[in-house]
């Protein structure tokens, strides 16, 4: 994109959450930072819960995505909400690192 604007990436991150039946906890977002060449890069970092599977998905949406996202890092845990339960039922807390670009 040639403009720099948080809320786009705001609402693909709560739509696509919304999708992979996802929870966002939170998204914090760095400074830009301006790249060796005309472009800034921002890493922001979103902290999700939900089950595995639908991380996936999540990370799909993102891979699919038309701009271009940078998983820089990648950390989860199990949720202390589903202590027993299933593989296939168990909560997760996923913590991602992302990096975009802009003009």
């Amino acid at each position: 994109p040639d403009t720099y604007a948080l809320a786009p990436i705001v609402y693909f991150v709560q739509e696509k959450a919304k999708d992979s039946s996802l929870e966002v906890n939170s998204i914090k977002f760095s400074q830009p930072v301006k790249t060796a060449t005309s472009m800034k890069s921002t890493n922001f970092t979103v902290s999700l819960s939900g089950r595995y599977q639908g991380f996936k998905n999540f990370l799909a949406d993102v891979d699919a995505s038309s701009r271009l996202f940078e998983v820089v890092n990648v950390s989860f845990g199990r949720s202390g909400e589903s202590e027993g339960a299933s593989f296939q039922n168990q909560l997760y807390d996923f913590e991602l690192e992302i990096k975009t670009y802009s003009y």
